[in-house]
């Protein structure tokens, strides 16, 4: 599948964030890319809702192996961003919440984890100028790494970019490619000089499917529990857009069915393999279409089909809600929201505007967990 940025927006669908008492810190975290498109319009920094994230992080960031500092680039080369124009705009969302944290997501490469300990120092200092001046208070450094040497080096940068970042009291999160066996022997590290630890769970196959379904979600936080990572450390984090095909066989709707090609005929999203919450939300809205919605009994995850061919899958209120419940019920960290840009903005379904990123916020209120901010 020829996925736009399959690794910048599914790069973060679980992600461990840390407590030592359960139900202490239910975050709600809001990834936000700011995307400028003709096509949608431009959901602004100060059209976001600041009220119902605790934590938002800003999809931009990207270290410069040349010069070694921070900087910002778009997630795909041919998309259009507000760049470094958003970060004063987005530090503004403080006086809507004062408790908000804002996290610069960052890119890393393997290739400087050998460098000499002085290039690797230079980089934390940028970071913590780019902090300084930014008013951001955190970094999320996208460790993308494959093998043990790689991982293990990955580790001790970490610990170096946490002992440095503590003096000034920012926060450090590291994402990881999922469950690994490279990881084995470095977890514990990671998860020691990490405030939070990312776990990186990639879903793509040539057939209908989900992107994070709780199948993939149990297995994963398992996987960690079982390596010593603390449940109430795990913060769980699903997409806002779905997933759109043509079926090879109309008649075949059901999950694991045969494709024929992208569904969306707006190739900038995953070359057509996704679609925006919202755009979708009109699509669905088309009765001539004749939607049929399925969904799970278990996890009340929906799947929906066209009498044209067309087929998705995607989150509604009703299966993030069950999604917060498992969260609270396991005893974990909270929910991370994938992205804002994709989230119904504009209150088309009728639910208000970001219903998905709203009821994970709802829930965790109504449960009389307090929502917890720190780091």
């Amino acid at each position: 599948m020829n996925t736009f940025t399959a690794a910048a927006l599914l790069l973060l669908l679980l992600v461990v964030g840390g407590s030592d008492v359960p139900g202490e810190r239910t975050r709600v975290g809001c990834y936000y890319i700011g995307v400028k498109s003709e096509r949608y319009g431009t959901l602004f920094p100060e059209d976001i809702d600041a009220s119902i994230c605790t934590h938002l992080f800003y999809l931009h960031g990207a270290i410069n192996n040349e010069t070694h500092e921070i900087s910002l680039k778009p997630p795909s080369p041919n998309m259009k961003t507000g760049g470094e124009g958003f970060v004063p705009r987005l530090a503004k969302l403080k006086a809507v919440n004062p408790d908000l944290k804002l996290i610069l997501h960052t890119v890393t490469q393997t290739d400087w984890l050998s460098q000499e300990h002085s290039r690797r120092s230079n980089i934390i200092q940028n970071g913590v100028k780019w902090l300084n001046e930014s008013g951001f208070d955190g970094l999320e450094l996208s460790a993308l790494v494959y093998d043990l040497e790689e991982t293990e080096k990955m580790a001790d940068f970490i610990c170096e970019m946490k002992n440095e970042l503590d003096k000034f009291g920012y926060t450090v999160i590291t994402s990881l490619t999922g469950a690994s066996t490279s990881l084995e022997q470095s977890i514990s590290k990671i998860a020691r000089c990490s405030d939070h630890i990312g776990l990186v769970t990639l879903h793509q196959e040539w057939s209908t499917h989900r992107i994070a379904p709780m199948s993939m979600i149990i297995p994963n936080v398992d996987w960690f529990v079982e390596r010593g990572v603390p449940a109430n450390k795990i913060l769980v984090t699903v997409p806002s857009f779905g997933l759109i095909y043509i079926l090879e066989d109309p008649e075949d709707t059901k999950m694991g069915a045969g494709v024929n090609g992208p569904g969306n005929d707006n190739r900038e999203m995953m070359g057509g393999f996704g679609i925006r919450n919202k755009e979708l939300l009109r699509k669905m809205n088309d009765s001539s279409l004749g939607w049929t919605i399925r969904r799970d009994n278990e996890t009340k995850e929906p799947y929906a089909f066209t009498t044209t061919g067309l087929w998705t899958s995607y989150e509604d209120t009703t299966s993030m809600e069950y999604k917060a419940r498992y969260v609270l019920e396991r005893g974990l960290g909270g929910i991370n929201i994938v992205d804002m840009d994709n989230d119904d903005d504009e209150g088309i379904g009728g639910e208000g505007k970001f219903p998905l990123t709203r009821k994970v916020y709802d829930i965790f209120r109504q449960e009389n967990q307090p929502v917890n901010t720190d780091k």
